[in-house]
């Protein structure tokens, strides 16, 4: 009975140590990979907005506008012209 108790603490500690030895190299692959693509990375570089006050296009709808391109662009996305439709 004592030899199967041994073997179960033993086997806990083994599996125990593996788990925590995985876990701690997944956290520093991913904090190695956020370090080097930070480092690395190209920096995205702000696109100029046009923003157009003529045509009778409120300023507020045209930072509506701006916001709503940059997010679903992710910020690549360039608002060239806006236009008022009749």
């Amino acid at each position: 009975m004592e030899e199967s108790v041994y073997f179960g603490l033993m086997l806990m500690v083994v599996g125990m140590t593996t788990v925590f030895v995985i876990l701690g190299l997944v956290v520093l692959g991913g904090k190695l990979t956020i370090l080097l693509t930070n480092r690395w990375a190209p920096v995205p570089q702000p696109m100029p907005v046009v923003r157009s006050a003529a045509g009778g296009i409120a300023a507020s709808k045209i930072a509506a506008i701006t916001a709503v391109v940059e997010v679903v662009t992710g910020g690549k996305g360039q608002i060239k012209e806006i236009k008022k439709e009749k």
